[in-house]
């Protein structure tokens, strides 16, 4: 019995990274390149999508990108109201969902 719930578990973990991948990769396709990874965190229930910039993307870009590009693109999709971040080549965040627009 604590195999299959271990089982199921797993399963629904998958399921809900699943589900923030595919739009997680909808803005890395519209980014026009400046956008060139997505990973998908999820620990004790919570989901953080991190978006990576591309090389040359810094501070000054990352409002841009969070207004023009990330949160347009997951409007529509089943992450558009989990956290998200975007990171610099440094690890530095350069914007979130919590960027004003």
């Amino acid at each position: 019995m604590l195999l299959v719930l271990a089982v199921g578990s797993c399963a629904l973990l998958l399921k809900d990274v699943g589900d923030m991948l595919t739009p997680g990769l909808k803005v890395v396709q519209g980014s026009g390149g400046q956008i060139d990874s997505v990973h998908v965190n999820n620990f004790n229930g919570h989901t953080t999508i991190t978006f990576q910039a591309a090389i040359g993307i810094d501070f000054s870009d990352g409002p841009s990108l969070a207004c023009n590009v990330v949160r347009p693109a997951l409007a529509t999709t089943a992450a558009r109201d989990t956290a998200w971040v975007i990171v610099n080549r440094a690890g530095d965040m350069i914007a979130s969902n919590e960027t004003p627009c």
